[in-house]
C-alpha cells in the first residue's frame, strides 16, 4: 500500500468517526440534550512555498468527542468510537483518572459493522445498545437518556 493509499483510507476512517460523532449529537438532541461536538481543528501551513490545510485531533481532555448537559441529569461524557477494541479505549479514560468525573456519567459509544451502537461505562459494563435508533437497555441496568 503506498503512502496515497494510506492517506485515502486515514481520511476515511476520520471522516466515518466524525458523521458518527454528529449522528451521536442528533440523536440526543430530541431527548433534550444540549450537545458539545468536538470536532477537529484545522490550520494552513506552509511547506516549501505550498500551502497545506491540515486537521488536528481536539478531543476534550484527549479522550471524550461530545459533552452532553440535560436538566436534572449528570454531566455527560462520550468517546464515540468505531475502533474495535473496548479495552484501548478504557486504557484511555483509566490514563486521564476517573476521579475527575465521579460525579459525571462517562460513556463509550462503540459503533459496531452492523450498525448496531454498544454503550459501555469506563469500567468495560455494557448498559445497553441503540439498534435502529431505539436505545435497549442491558438486563439488569436501567438507564433512560
Amino acid at each position: 500500500m503506498d503512502s496515497e493509499d494510506c492517506l485515502m483510507k486515514q481520511k476515511s476512517k476520520r471522516t466515518s468517526g466524525l458523521a458518527f460523532q454528529r449522528w451521536c449529537k442528533e440523536w440526543l438532541e430530541p431527548k433534550g440534550w444540549l450537545i458539545h461536538n468536538q470536532t477537529p481543528a484545522g490550520r494552513m501551513i506552509v511547506i516549501k512555498g505550498k500551502k497545506i490545510f491540515i486537521s488536528q485531533r481536539n478531543d476534550l481532555f484527549g479522550i471524550f468527542d461530545l459533552i452532553c448537559k440535560k436538566e436534572n441529569k449528570k454531566t455527560l461524557f462520550i468517546q464515540a468510537t468505531l475502533h474495535k477494541s473496548l479495552k484501548e479505549k478504557i486504557k484511555q479514560i483509566d490514563e486521564v483518572g476517573m476521579k475527575y468525573f465521579k460525579d459525571d456519567d462517562v460513556q463509550i459509544w462503540l459503533k459496531r459493522e452492523t450498525g448496531v451502537i454498544d454503550i459501555f461505562n469506563p469500567y468495560g459494563d455494557n448498559l445497553g445498545k441503540i439498534i435502529r435508533r431505539k436505545f435497549f437497555s442491558s438486563e439488569g441496568i436501567e438507564y433512560e437518556f
